[in-house]
């Protein structure tokens, strides 16, 4: 039933067109909505679904200087920098944030126990 809605609405608002093809058997109304395929595609932005990012596309560098900006006074959680800059936290933690640190741009509050739990990260001055 919600995908009925969800299909109506979208043709109201002309991002579909109602052609839909599908298997359908000898008794009638007995379409099962899995059998359906629109013949047409969804009009408009077909890029895939922002999932969680409220921010544009990065280069590294780009990433890197706005965490070090943001880092530069006081040390800051993977959680807080992953906020502050719109990126997803392991993506962060196990791939920008080791890099910068092997390229001496920040610095661990812990260094001697990388995954300790209150772990937090600033500038390397």
């Amino acid at each position: 039933m919600q995908l009925i809605i969800q299909c109506t609405k979208a043709l109201e608002k002309g991002l579909i067109d109602g052609t839909i093809k599908g298997n359908t058997s000898e008794t009638k109304g007995n379409t099962s909505t899995a059998d359906l395929e629109p013949t047409s595609k969804i009009k408009g932005n077909t890029s895939a679904p922002n999932k969680g990012n409220t921010k544009p596309r990065l280069s590294r560098e780009e990433l890197q200087n706005i965490t070090l900006k943001f880092c530069e006074s006081e040390y800051y959680s993977v959680s807080e920098i992953s906020q502050h800059v719109g990126k997803n936290s392991t993506y962060l933690k196990k791939s920008v944030i080791p890099e910068m640190i092997e390229q001496n741009l920040l610095i661990r509050l812990f260094p001697s126990t990388i995954n300790h739990p209150q772990q937090k990260y600033k500038k390397h001055e």
